[in-house]
C-alpha cells in the first residue's frame, strides 16, 4: 500500500482533532519531552493542534514485504517539537469500510527508519475517532530508538500518562503496510498532533 500523489493539508486549530475515541481529546497544556540520553523530562508548553490530511492512491504488490503507505518529517525550531498521538484511515471509498481483509491487513511504526511498532491492525486506525499510538516499554528493544516521548506527568512511565511521540526537527514517522493481499484503495489519512516549544 503505497500513497502515489498525496496531498497534505496543514492547519491550526487550537481545540484538537477528534481522533481518539470518536471525540475530540484536549491536549495538556504541558506536556513532558523524555529524553534518555540527557537523563530528564523536559517540560513543554502547547502551541497549536497542526491537523495534517493527507489524500492519495494506496497500492499494495507482492513483489515486496512492506510497502509504505505514510510518512511525515517534522519542520521545527530547534525549541519546538511536534506530539504526534496518533492516526485516523480511512478509504475514500465507502465499500471498502466493509472490506474485512483489508481491515485486518498489519502494519509497521517507524522512527528514523527504525521500526518501533509492528502488526498494528489497520482496523484498529478505521474507526470513528482512529486510533493512538500503543505504549512500549522502556525495555523493549523495538523502542531502544523510540526515545522521545510525551508524558501528562513528570513522574512519567505510568502507562496512562503516555501520550505519545516527540518528533523534533528533521525526525521522521512513517508506516508501512505488510503487503499480505494485492490491490488498491484510495484513502485519506488525518493525523493527531500538536506543537509544543519550550519557548517561555
Amino acid at each position: 500500500m503505497k500513497v502515489a500523489a498525496a496531498t497534505p493539508a496543514l492547519a491550526a486549530n487550537a481545540q484538537g482533532m477528534p481522533l481518539i475515541q470518536g471525540q475530540a481529546k484536549p491536549w495538556p497544556k504541558i506536556a513532558y519531552f523524555d529524553n534518555p540520553i540527557a537523563n530528564g523530562l523536559y517540560p513543554l508548553q502547547f502551541v497549536e493542534t497542526l491537523p495534517l490530511l493527507v489524500r492519495g492512491q494506496a497500492h499494495t504488490s507482492r513483489f515486496e514485504k512492506e510497502t509504505e503507505f505514510f510518512r511525515f518529517i517534522a519542520q521545527e525550531w530547534i525549541t519546538d517539537a511536534v506530539l504526534f498521538r496518533g492516526l485516523e484511515i480511512k478509504p475514500r471509498n465507502p465499500s471498502d469500510l466493509r472490506n474485512r481483509e483489508l481491515q485486518d491487513s498489519k502494519f509497521n511504526l517507524y522512527v528514523d527508519d527504525y521500526r518501533i511498532f509492528d502488526g498494528l491492525r489497520i482496523g484498529t486506525f478505521m474507526k470513528e475517532g482512529g486510533g493512538a499510538f500503543p505504549y512500549r516499554d522502556i525495555h523493549s528493544t523495538k523502542c531502544l530508538y523510540g526515545t522521545y516521548r510525551g508524558w501528562a506527568t513528570k513522574d512519567g512511565y505510568p502507562e496512562d500518562q503516555f501520550l505519545g511521540y516527540f518528533l523534533p526537527n528533521q525526525t521522521c514517522i512513517s508506516a508501512k503496510v505488510e503487503n499480505c493481499q494485492i490491490g488498491s484503495i484510495s484513502v485519506e489519512i488525518k493525523c493527531d498532533m500538536a506543537r509544543y516549544s519550550a519557548k517561555k
